[in-house]
């Protein structure tokens, strides 16, 4: 099974002698890195740990660990992220806590509670289907052979570059059901300014597609579908978005709405008719491009191109 990761923030670690670990020694790990040339949308300056460990259930609840810890700010910087990926293991009590039951996780920022979000995982979705076992049930951020979810929280509007921060992660806190413990990975990235005013990108093509891992949705005989990126400072509004068959007459959707910087959205694309999946070509190709975002030149081009190989549905 392939799965694909996007380590772009953790870009100053790739330097020198790395030395990579897997924690798990159940299966074999085939591991690529796949260096792309060009320009993110700003700049990574550095990337430090803040926490990364296996704590009880009740003892991070209770703020009996992990607690608030100060953090010197890069002084060249100007945006920061949090980036956290937990996932709970074990089950007692009435709730079956930690592994299968839903809490709320948080962030306070010098004292103040700015992040919060349910560390929970729909694993139904998940395409390595038919394992043994309890795979098919929902599990506080991660699901049997997939990715611990990962969660983004955009820290710049609550610190000031060169400052000292207070950092505090907590969970929850409930009467009874907290067994188990957490495996919690928390990291603090440093970014230079936005390097485009005005940049979209195609982040994923979800449907047609041939990989594994949208294998649960796929394969289609309806409206494609995408997921579009804001990678520019501007706020962006509209989008042309050209998209075709290889071999095929292209078809244009003009796409509206608001998307901050570095904001996400999944866009399905209407088809005319069945004849948009009849080519001549021998190899079934979808390709997509975007442009003119809020009617104006987009910033970088290397970003507004993708395709995808896919299986045609049997036509009865």
């Amino acid at each position: 099974f392939r799965w694909v990761y996007d380590v772009t923030d953790y870009k100053p670690l790739f330097h020198d002698t790395v030395e990579i670990a897997a924690g798990n020694q159940q299966e074999l790990i085939d591991l690529k890195f796949v260096m792309i040339k060009g320009t993110p949308p700003r700049d990574i300056l550095n990337t430090e740990q803040i926490w990364v460990g296996n704590w009880q259930h009740a003892d991070i609840a209770n703020n009996a660990v992990l607690p608030s810890i100060d953090y010197q700010l890069n002084p060249t910087a100007s945006q920061f992220r949090i980036k956290t990926r937990t996932s709970g293991h074990w089950f007692g009590g009435f709730q079956n806590c930690a592994e299968f039951c839903p809490k709320n996780h948080n962030i306070y920022v010098d004292g103040v509670k700015r992040f919060e979000w349910l560390n929970w995982k729909p694993c139904a979705s998940n395409p390595v289907i038919a394992q043994g076992g309890t795979w098919i049930y929902d599990r506080a951020g991660w699901c049997p052979g997939a990715f611990t979810d990962t969660y983004d929280h955009e820290l710049t509007p609550f610190v000031t570059s060169g400052s000292t921060v207070s950092l505090n992660y907590g969970m929850e806190t409930t009467a009874g059901g907290m067994e188990g413990n957490y495996w919690v990975s928390m990291q603090l990235i440093s970014y230079g300014a936005a390097n485009f005013n005005l940049d979209a990108a195609i982040d994923e093509i979800i449907s047609p597609n041939s990989w594994e891992f949208r294998s649960k949705i796929n394969p289609i005989c309806a409206d494609p579908k995408i997921i579009i990126q804001n990678t520019g400072s501007t706020t962006l509004t509209s989008l042309t978005i050209t998209y075709n068959v290889l071999g095929g007459t292209p078809e244009i959707y003009n796409w509206s709405g608001s998307l901050d910087f570095l904001e996400k959205e999944e866009v399905t694309l209407p088809i005319l008719s069945q004849t948009f999946w009849n080519t001549m070509a021998t190899t079934n190709v979808f390709e997509v491009s975007i442009s003119s975002p809020n009617g104006g030149a987009d910033g970088y081009t290397n970003n507004n191109y993708a395709k995808s190989t896919f299986t045609k549905p049997a036509v009865y």
